[in-house]
C-alpha cells in the first residue's frame, strides 16, 4: 500500500466509524464507548502522518515500524469494541 493509499484508508477508517457512532443511541454506556472508539480510530491516521512527516529516511524507517506495531494492536482494539457494540445493542 501506497503512502497516499495508506493516508486516504486511515481517513475512511475514522469518517466510517464516526458515521457509524452517531448512529448508535445516546446513553450513559453507549457515549462512554463510542468517546473511546471515536479516539482510537482518529488516531490511527494521526499516528502515520506523524512520522511520514519526518524527512530522515532512518527515523522515518525506524518510526514507521513502531507505527505498523501501534496500528495492528489498534485494529484489534477497534475489532474488539465493534463486536461489544453489537453485543450490546442485541441486548
Amino acid at each position: 500500500m501506497t503512502e497516499k493509499e495508506l493516508k486516504a484508508k486511515t481517513k475512511s477508517i475514522a469518517i466510517s466509524v464516526a458515521v457509524l457512532c452517531q448512529k448508535l443511541p445516546g446513553n450513559k454506556v453507549n457515549n462512554t464507548y463510542i468517546d473511546q472508539i471515536l479516539r482510537s480510530s482518529a488516531s490511527m491516521g494521526a499516528n502515520y502522518r506523524r512520522p511520514a512527516e519526518v524527512n530522515q529516511s532512518k527515523t522515518l524507517s525506524i518510526n514507521c515500524r513502531l507505527w505498523k506495531k501501534k496500528q495492528m494492536k489498534q485494529c484489534s482494539f477497534l475489532n474488539y469494541w465493534q463486536n461489544l457494540m453489537k453485543s450490546i445493542a442485541r441486548k
